[in-house]
């Protein structure tokens, strides 16, 4: 796998991710063969539109890119110029992907993310207390911050409801996200090696827990973080 030797600030737009050799070398490491890339949303927005086709080159030396169009239809706004090369450069999921829906979602649900949206929400809405003690309320606190400064970041009015959508919006799990995984579950089904290529932490639970639950395609799906995390 080649990937062209361009400086760091044309390659990226979000502080935080690694350059696309980064990722070279993380993929090269695992010795990955036969390998299907699923990529999601969060991943093409992290960088540049010369970045994009940087990835892209990379990925296709060492196997096939795989969208949903789930995904290709969240790249709109400022990475809505993203969509035509990416769409030329991949392909679909095959149709089996549907049967994997359900398992998608199961292990997406065990995410820390996920865990945090079904157990802040209803301390927001007044349902439920909040743990008594500092120590365990400490990460609940944390969490209710970070949604607090983000609408404060953004302008929008503080309230419940707000709140709970930036939640939503943060950590609950989307379809998009299922789609994702049930891509990666039917690559793998075919004997495929299923990279997923995003930069969210509950994918890389997800594929923990196929792996941690004996699941027979946890030996074939993988995680490669747009941070430099491998699983």
């Amino acid at each position: 796998m080649i990937f062209v030797s361009t400086a760091l600030e044309n390659l990226v737009i979000e502080g935080g991710v690694v350059n696309p050799s980064e990722i070279k070398k993380n993929i090269e490491n695992k010795n990955y063969s036969d390998v299907s890339f699923i990529v999601d949303t969060s991943f093409w927005s992290s960088y540049s539109k010369k970045g994009i086709k940087v990835l892209i080159d990379g990925f296709k030396e060492s196997g096939s890119v795989v969208v949903p169009n789930s995904v290709l239809a969240e790249l709109r706004g400022p990475v809505e110029e993203y969509k035509d090369i990416v769409s030329k450069n991949s392909v679909a999921p095959m149709d089996s992907y549907k049967n994997y829906l359900g398992d998608a979602r199961k292990y997406l649900e065990k995410s820390r993310k996920a865990f945090y949206h079904k157990e802040i929400v209803p301390i927001i809405l007044g349902e439920k207390e909040p743990p008594k003690s500092r120590r365990a309320a400490t990460p609940y606190i944390s969490t209710v911050k970070k949604l607090i400064n983000a609408l404060n970041e953004k302008g929008i009015v503080l309230n419940r409801e707000n709140l709970v959508k930036e939640s939503a919006k943060h950590w609950k799990v989307s379809d998009t996200d299922v789609e994702v995984l049930a891509t990666a579950l039917a690559e793998a089904t075919e004997g495929r090696t299923a990279v997923v290529v995003e930069k969210d932490v509950d994918f890389e639970d997800a594929i923990k827990s196929l792996v941690e639950t004996n699941n027979p395609l946890g030996k074939r799906v993988h995680y490669v973080s747009a941070y430099g995390h491998v699983v």
